[in-house]
């Protein structure tokens, strides 16, 4: 069973299985909840999101890890009692119970909804980032070819066991002899052989190491990554992030400015009001309260640093702040859907550079072989450089990009310079030259002939389409079940009527389902008419029948097909057997002459006379019982 086909079956199994599908729906939604739980916990429980997110590694210019980012709320006793002052006065009084009462019901709310966004951010950009340093890094690298190692070492091993390279050469060779030999081209067969040794020596050199070469230090997608990233670096910031830093140190550096940009000032301005690093020494009072992890901490510390009214700011917090919050949300995933794009299609070619160099070791012998194994033996040569091209060509833009957006979010970088200095703008700026990056590296995957994403597409589209017919077949076959049961038929022990409805009254029903015409018999006072008279006048329409069934066919046949036309006939030729009384069975009036020369009447008879003429014997018919002789058609006489 294939994926689409598993995709179908299992639309149709949600469509038919109400209940399965209300238990994957309600484990879902559990699944999700319980998750978005954990990440966006209150800032009491500040030291789980630093567990679920500090494995990344990433942490701000400071060095405060990004896991241990939270929102500074205060309790509901503050925000009541930080508000407007009471005294005796009734109207002060009135005022400050309604400002207790309204407090005391949304800060809790208030508070929640504000910890879910923050977690929900805090994990879109966590992510992002670190599958950004990821893709740039060589340690994925090493982890495709830890996986590849054995693959090899049993290629090569069958490789050498099945003595492939002796057989493929004598094969080479034989091709060349035959061109030499049997069709006289000599040049052309030597030229064969020659380059068939050749080939042979240049595999077997490129085959001995070929993990090696293409992901140590000195391969082939290293030195296109760290060539990438070094050309970037020149181009935006012109020259390395770090001074005397290793690959891995400059993009740590990148992250971090990132992480300034993009978390840390947006944190800030999201819940004091403002940018608390440059006011006095609040910068580094903020980081240190964060590192603890008390809930009140670095509102708290706001107010000791210089910036009381920060600490004003948090004890109010409302719906505002959460709808900031939401715009939050969307610009940050932008940008994630950005890096996961460029990052996926880096990585998918890294994979098939591998892939490829794994199907070129048995290829690279094969390629002495005239013809259509050298051909695709080439072809995988080819594959192998651009591979690495496409890898350059990627880093070189992620790394352009991600330094794009450093210093767009870096102060006085690029938004500054356009008198976007504020946090919120500057989210703006980088969601922005996301969404173009996302357009512009899709046009270049197209110029460099990268259709592997499409291929995705267009494979989970087909599963996509196949789980939504099966879904709706399965809708289909459980509404007719339910209108079945709806409508439920009794059985009985009385006969089914027939589906056409019940018999046309005059015609008999048998057993084995045939229906032959019945007429009841005539009363005998109201019969007037002598039984020879009734089997004359019989017989006399008998042709008509006849006449008018072959009308029947013959229009029929004009219309239908013969398979049909041809059992209506004979049943018609059947029906006029058994319908038509025969005149030995008929009793003789007594005006009828007996003689055997006079034809029944209503029958035509000829008789052949002694002369070759056909003649019509005379017979004495009274005028009463004679019937009238009807025109004698083709289709009677037939």
């Amino acid at each position: 069973m294939t994926n689409r086909d598993l995709a179908g079956r299992c639309g149709y199994l949600l469509a038919t299985r109400p209940a399965l599908r209300r238990s994957l729906i309600i484990t879902g939604l559990l699944q999700v909840g319980f998750a978005w739980l954990l990440a966006a916990a209150p800032p009491a429980a500040a030291s789980t999101l630093m567990v679920a997110l500090n494995w990344t590694g990433l942490h701000d210019t400071q060095g405060v890890p990004l896991g241990a980012y939270y929102l500074s709320t205060v309790d509901t006793s503050e925000a009541v009692t930080s508000g407007s002052d009471v005294t005796l006065s009734p109207t002060s009084l009135i005022q400050w119970t309604s400002h207790a009462v309204a407090t005391t019901i949304s800060h809790q709310i208030v508070v929640a909804a504000l910890a879910c966004q923050a977690g929900l951010y805090l994990c879109l950009m966590a992510l992002s980032l670190w599958l950004l340093r990821f893709a740039m890094s060589s340690v994925w690298l090493s982890w495709l070819a830890t996986w590849f190692r054995p693959l090899f070492t049993t290629m090569n091993t069958m490789l050498t066991d099945l003595w492939v390279f002796p057989i493929c050469l004598v094969l080479a060779v034989a091709v060349g002899g035959y061109q030499v030999l049997w069709h006289g081209r000599r040049g052309f067969g030597w030229g064969i052989v020659l380059s068939s040794f050749t080939i042979g020596l240049l595999g077997t050199a490129l085959s001995r190491a070929p993990l090696t070469d293409l992901y140590a230090d000195n391969g082939l997608l290293n030195q296109g990554r760290n060539l990438g990233f070094a050309v970037a670096q020149a181009a935006v910031n012109n020259g390395p992030l770090a001074e005397g830093g290793s690959p891995t140190a400059q993009l740590d550096t990148l992250t971090a400015q990132i992480v300034d940009g993009t978390v840390r000032a947006p944190f800030q301005l999201w819940n004091f009001g403002m940018v608390v690093d440059g006011i006095g020494a609040c910068g580094p009072a903020w980081s240190a309260a964060i590192r603890a992890g008390r809930p009140d901490g670095p509102a708290h510390a706001m107010a000791a640093c210089g910036a009381p009214q920060a600490l004003s700011y948090s004890q109010h917090l409302d719906m505002g702040n959460a709808m900031l919050g939401i715009v939050y949300c969307l610009l940050g995933l932008v940008f994630t859907v950005f890096v996961v794009y460029v990052a996926y299609s880096y990585l998918l070619v890294a994979g098939k550079a591998f892939l490829n160099l794994f199907l070129a070791v048995p290829g690279a012998m094969a390629a002495m072989i005239y013809g259509r194994p050298r051909r695709r033996g080439w072809r995988r040569l080819i594959l192998f450089f651009k591979h690495a091209v496409t890898v350059f060509a990627y880093v070189t833009y992620i790394s352009v990009a991600a330094l794009i957006l450093e210093k767009t979010a870096s102060p006085g970088g690029y938004a500054d310079q356009a008198g976007m200095t504020h946090p919120v703008a500057r989210l703006v700026m980088i969601a922005a030259t996301s969404a173009l990056a996302i357009g512009l590296f899709y046009y270049l995957k197209r110029e460099l002939g990268d259709h592997s994403h499409d291929d995705v597409v267009s494979a989970v589209s087909a599963m996509g389409h196949r789980a939504h017919d099966g879904y709706q077949r399965g809708h289909q076959a459980w509404n007719s079940r339910q209108r079945n049961e709806s409508h439920p038929q009794h059985d009985t022990d009385e006969p089914d009527q027939p589906l056409t409805g019940p018999p046309v009254p005059g015609r008999v029903q048998f057993k084995n389902g045939f229906h032959r015409p019945h007429q009841p018999a005539p009363e005998a006072a109201a019969t007037q008419v002598p039984e020879a008279t009734a089997a004359t006048a019989a017989t006399a329409q008998a042709p008509k029948f006849a006449a008018f069934t072959a009308e029947a066919a013959e229009a029929g046949a004009a219309l239908t097909a013969p398979e049909v036309v041809l059992p209506a006939v004979a049943a018609a030729a059947v029906y006029q057997r058994h319908a038509t009384p025969s005149n030995t069975h008929v009793p003789r009036g007594p005006a009828e002459r007996t003689d055997p020369d006079c034809p029944v009447p209503g029958r035509a008879s000829f008789a052949r006379g002694r002369n070759g003429s056909t003649a019509q014997p005379q017979c004495t018919v009274s005028d009463t019982d004679a019937p009238r002789p009807d025109p004698v058609t083709p289709s009677s006489r037939a």
